[in-house]
């Protein structure tokens, strides 16, 4: 057993899908690994359930609700049995359309967050990414805008979504 908690084989089997990854995906920066749900039972000693890769461009991750910014593998017996790829990529340098965006300091965030119902104790994480956004002008543009993204019960969200849905409802699931 490894001191990260994977064994050998588990270690094994990602660095195979990472390789899988970058034979398959077309996106023009790079996909990190980025989680793994081990709900699926292991079969035949290998590791089931879904491996994500989160995608990046000049180091900032992409995080979208529809799921752009992100690959996943469904797992079963020693391979994929599914994987799920964005079907939009960037071929488009991110300098054709620079402009400055401020954001409000980390300190702000927590803030807000606690200002808005929600205990620091409930955020698992916090950190700026670009969120992806279809152009007006165009279908053939995204706009990708830094922003902060927290995740907290296990899901991502812009800090203006988690501060604009009623926190009752996003805990009965709606």
């Amino acid at each position: 057993m490894c001191s990260n908690g994977y064994d050998a084989l588990h270690i094994s089997f990602l660095l195979c899908l990472e390789q899988l990854l970058k034979f398959l995906d077309t996106w023009p920066g790079s996909s990190l690994y980025n989680g793994y749900d081990s709900s699926g039972e292991p079969n035949d000693g290998y590791p089931s359930g879904q491996v994500t890769y989160r995608r990046y461009i000049n180091g900032i991750p992409i995080y979208d609700s529809r799921g752009m910014g992100s690959v996943r593998m469904k797992m079963a017996n020693s391979g994929p049995v599914e994987i799920q790829f964005p079907t939009q990529i960037i071929q488009t340098p991110l300098e054709d359309r620079q402009r400055n965006v401020s954001l409000v300091p980390g300190e702000e965030v927590i803030i807000r967050l606690e200002d808005g119902g929600y205990s620091f104790s409930e955020i698992q994480m916090i950190e700026v990414a670009y969120g992806w956004k279809e152009s007006e002008e165009s279908n053939r543009i995204v706009e990708l805008t830094p922003m902060w993204f927290i995740k907290m019960e296990g899901t991502w969200k812009t800090l203006d979504t988690w501060l604009t849905e009623p926190k009752e409802a996003m805990s009965d699931g709606l």
